[in-house]
């Protein structure tokens, strides 16, 4: 159902541009004679087609009773936002059953067949093999010079430790733990920090960690940890889960902000406040990792900045250590050890 009167899929304008610019793809027979686009449902009710006819075998016609039941659903949940006779006209009669058959299931599925891994192997061999070129040497790479060495990229795959730029690894005689960092469900980016009702949801991030490395340092689910890297500390809340693995612990990345509206700051002699708090008090925020009911949005500064814990590279202008073909941050390569408080 729409949530507000008004706005439009995005696609709809992008369609709309096409067509006053006269791009070809778009517009009455933009997919060839009899197959238009014009509307939004055109393109993906054309995707869902490809989806029903790919492999060479179709999936069946949606019998009479799906029929009714596809329709009769849309009609209760989308009512007037939807319009029947627009998706029909995306696709061929022919077409219009299987269509229905693959969206009445969210998607097309092969059937178990009886036999552990039957549909999934062909012997050793998987059933449904990558047929495209597999470039095990890429002339591009090879020919691409290392900034900092002057030698050339080794074109093959290699396997290596990750290395600072002067070619010395990480110090981790005292940080046996590897951290890494991930987009949190709530949070697209870092920016979205900004959103208080997605601050509802998750009011700060908190350290992960297996129960295997959390019973050998006698840390609990909401213990106070400090993080420690060979670049800095963090203090966090400890979240014990199995959805880590044993010697990885890690954390959101969208926390933890030291600008952005997080603090006061001053421009031109006049200080800019943060927005207004709410919520924000101690009692509000001392919620236990996996739940967080209150409702309340916690401030934009609330739990750590990851990025903190990142390891330096050894060049003069302080920096942190960066895939040297991609140029990435290297962000899953920091070694951290955890302790309670």
């Amino acid at each position: 159902m729409r949530a507000f009167e008004g706005p439009r899929p995005v696609e709809w304008f992008y369609l709309e541009m096409a067509k006053a610019l006269g791009l070809p793809g778009a517009g009455t027979d933009g997919f060839g004679p009899g197959a238009h686009f014009n509307t939004v449902e055109d393109y993906y009710l054309k995707m869902a087609a490809n989806v029903a006819y790919a492999g060479g075998k179709p999936v069946p016609d949606a019998s009479a009773e799906e029929l009714k039941l596809f329709t009769d659903t849309r009609n209760k949940v989308l009512k007037d936002t939807w319009d029947e006779a627009a998706w029909k006209a995306a696709v061929t009669a022919e077409e219009w059953p299987k269509v229905a058959y693959v969206l009445n299931r969210g998607g097309r599925f092969e059937g178990h067949g009886g036999q552990e891994y039957e549909n999934g192997y062909e012997g050793d061999w998987l059933k449904y093999r990558y047929e495209g070129m597999c470039a095990f040497y890429d002339p591009k790479v090879g020919a691409a010079k290392d900034p900092m060495t002057g030698k050339n990229f080794d074109g093959m795959a290699t396997l290596r430790q990750p290395l600072r730029s002067d070619g010395s690894g990480y110090p981790t005689h005292d940080t046996p733990l590897q951290f890494v960092n991930w987009k949190s469900r709530n949070h697209g980016t870092h920016r979205t920090v900004n959103s208080p009702w997605l601050r509802e949801v998750r009011g700060s991030n908190y350290i992960h960690l297996n129960s295997v490395d959390a019973r050998a340092r006698g840390i609990q689910t909401n213990d106070k940890v400090m993080v420690r890297s060979a670049t800095a500390e963090v203090e966090g809340v400890a979240y014990v889960t199995e959805g880590i693995r044993p010697g990885v612990v890690g954390a959101d990345a969208a926390y933890g902000h030291s600008g952005y509206a997080a603090h006061a700051y001053t421009i031109d002699g006049e200080q800019v406040l943060p927005p207004a708090e709410y919520g924000h008090g101690k009692a509000a925020q001392a919620v236990t990792p996996g739940h967080e009911e209150t409702g309340f949005a916690g401030p934009r500064r609330a739990g750590f900045s990851v990025n903190d814990l990142l390891a330096d590279d050894t060049v003069e202008v302080p920096s942190g250590v960066t895939d040297p073909i991609g140029g990435g941050a290297a962000q899953l390569d920091t070694w951290v050890e955890v302790t309670r408080l």
